[in-house]
C-alpha cells in the first residue's frame, strides 16, 4: 500500500470524524448565539434589580 493511502474502512472512519467534527462545530456556534442572547437578557434583569426600568436598560443595552 502506497504511502497515505487508506483502506475502505479507515476512509469511512475518517469521513466519519469530519462529519462529527463539523456537527460538533455547528453546535458550538448555535450555543455562543444562544448565550450571547442570555447574557443580554441577564444585563437586562441586573439594571432591572439596580433600579432602572427594563425598558431603559434594554434600549441602552442595544445602543451599546
Amino acid at each position: 500500500m502506497p504511502d497515505g493511502a487508506y483502506t475502505d474502512d479507515e476512509q469511512r472512519v475518517l469521513e466519519q470524524v469530519a462529519r462529527l467534527a463539523r456537527a460538533l462545530r455547528e453546535d458550538r456556534e448555535r450555543l455562543m448565539r444562544q448565550l450571547t442572547e442570555v447574557e443580554a437578557e441577564l444585563h437586562v434583569l441586573a439594571w432591572t434589580l439596580d433600579g432602572q426600568p427594563a425598558l431603559i436598560a434594554l434600549a441602552a443595552r442595544r445602543s451599546s
